[in-house]
């Protein structure tokens, strides 16, 4: 190589990894956002709420199939009002976090980002395989709920993917409860599948926010 290509070489590498990071400066702070651990705290409320109220409606009716029409339609509206409601508080946080970085940035402009719309796209194809996976495995065995450990595990995996490639070390935490949660699930998870479900559901968000309260701190100091 001649010093020219040689130089250009290192010209190369400086400016990936300028462009590095400037991504991790433009993600990690979304992350580790304050304003997410209210978000969770709720979630781990309703979520845990919802799921065991469909627990007991269960039990005392024998079997979900025999809960009835009107409280499952009851249970649905429900479900979709606090995710829908949630999914704008989540969107409104981010939007915040965007405007204080770069005031011209929009929740849009965060997938619209080659690299940012290829990560997502990958995770939640590997998502739609464990699902279908799962859905197979049920049809063939008769046991839907095996999708519980398996979306738990691969969650796992999606939350110790963001803490590697966005430098967030304390999203281990998250990941080793979820992974956890899989892997008892799978072993002892033979009845009450919906306290499970509540169990997991609320424990991901303590713990999510937890980490974001116990992180935030140790980085201001």
């Amino acid at each position: 190589m001649t010093d020219r290509e040689i130089q250009q070489a290192l010209d190369d590498i400086a400016e990936l990894k300028k462009s590095v990071k400037g991504h991790l400066r433009l993600i990690t702070p979304i992350l580790l956002d304050r304003q997410f651990i209210g978000l969770s705290l709720v979630g781990a409320i309703f979520f845990g709420l919802f799921f065991s109220a469909i627990g007991v409606l269960v039990l005392q009716a024998g079997s979900f199939a025999s809960v009835t029409s009107s409280a499952k339609v009851f249970l649905a509206a429900v479900f979709l009002l606090f995710t829908g409601l949630a999914g704008i508080w989540k969107t409104r946080i981010i939007s915040c976090n965007l405007a204080k970085q770069r005031a011209s940035l929009t929740f849009r402009d965060l997938f619209r980002d080659s690299e940012y719309s290829a990560l997502f796209a990958l995770l939640y194809a590997g998502m739609f395989a464990v699902i279908v996976t799962g859905a197979i495995t049920g049809t063939r065995t008769g046991d839907f709920w095996i999708l519980l450990p398996l979306i738990a595990l691969y969650y796992a995996y999606m939350i110790a993917l963001f803490a590697i490639v966005f430098l967030t070390p304390e999203y281990f935490t998250m990941s080793a409860v979820s992974a956890v949660f899989g892997f008892a699930s799978l072993v002892f998870m033979h009845s009450h599948q919906f306290f499970w479900l509540a169990a997991w559901s609320s424990s991901l968000m303590i713990s999510f926010a937890v980490t974001i309260a116990v992180s935030t701190r140790k980085r201001e100091r």
